[in-house]
Formats: structure tokens, C-alpha cells, sequence
């Protein structure tokens, strides 16, 4: 239960210099459900737009490694959905801008009123078996996609 700014500097310095390959970042809705839990005082959804960007940025300057970011998925509290959605649409802009790999993946998890589905989560927050299936079988499309050449080109 923590959120982007305590990913960021309590999480990332721990596996930074891991030598990944690629790294995917995926970042839930605690700081929509609980705008208070990085204890940081940035607590709007602009604030949390401009953490995520530093949080990437930060991948992007301490690594050699591919990045790719994931939407945030969606949830079963209706008044959480606009929110994700704006988060999700500035966050999928801001990495076209800087050349990142971006993967929807909110809009395969939801159902007809845009809530997590039933079929991909039994608590209408975390996915369940058939929900991480999606996900994955997405993240590995997408991967081979758009970094199999990266990826091949800089094995020696």
C-alpha cells in the first residue's frame, strides 16, 4: 500500500543496478484511493501525473535498460475511474513525447460501465489468474513488438 513517490525513492534504489534488460512499470491506484500515501504532501492528481513522470524519468537516466510503462488498471470504485483515466491519458502523452514504450492495458480489464470486469478480478481491485493471463500475454506482445530488435542487436 504505498505509492509512486515511496516506489521511487525507497523501491527503485534497491534494484536500479540490477542490469535488467527492460524493466515495466506498473503503478496501482493507491495514490487515487489514498492521495495521502507517499506522506509527501503532493497529493492531487497533478501531482501524481508529475511523480510518475519523475519516477520515469529517473528510470530513464540511471539505466541502460528498455522501459515500459503500464496504464494503471482499473478498479470497482466508481469514482475512481475518471481519475485513472486522466492519469492514464497524460501518462500515455507524456511517453510518446520522450520516446517510451506505453501499453494500455486498462481498457482490456474493464467491463460495459468501465469497472475492472468480473472475469479478470475477484475483488474489483487485483487481478485474478485470468486477469494476470491478459496482462501478460499483453506485456509479451508488446515486448517482442517493440524491443525484440533492441534486445537481440545488444547481445554480443
Amino acid at each position: 500500500n504505498i505509492g509512486v513517490g515511496n516506489y521511487m525513492n525507497y523501491v527503485w534504489p534497491r534494484v536500479e543496478h540490477e542490469n535488467a534488460d527492460t524493466y515495466i512499470l506498473l503503478i496501482g491506484t493507491n495514490n487515487i484511493s489514498r492521495p495521502d500515501c507517499d506522506y509527501d504532501d503532493r497529493e492531487t492528481l497533478n501531482d501524481l501525473v508529475e511523480k510518475l513522470k519523475e519516477f520515469i524519468n529517473k528510470i530513464i537516466a540511471n539505466s541502460n535498460s528498455k522501459l515500459l510503462v503500464q496504464s494503471i488498471y482499473p478498479t470497482k470504485y466508481v469514482g475512481e475511474i475518471n481519475s485513472i483515466k486522466v492519469v492514464n491519458g497524460k501518462i500515455e502523452e507524456y511517453c510518446n513525447e520522450i520516446g517510451v514504450e506505453y501499453l494500455d492495458l486498462y481498457s482490456l480489464l474493464i467491463d460495459e460501465k468501465e469497472l475492472f470486469d468480473t472475469k479478470y478480478s475477484d475483488d474489483g481491485i487485483h487481478p485474478n489468474e485470468s486477469g494476470y493471463n491478459i496482462i501478460a500475454n499483453e506485456i509479451n506482445k508488446k515486448l517482442k513488438k517493440s524491443f525484440s530488435k533492441k534486445l537481440i542487436s545488444n547481445k554480443k
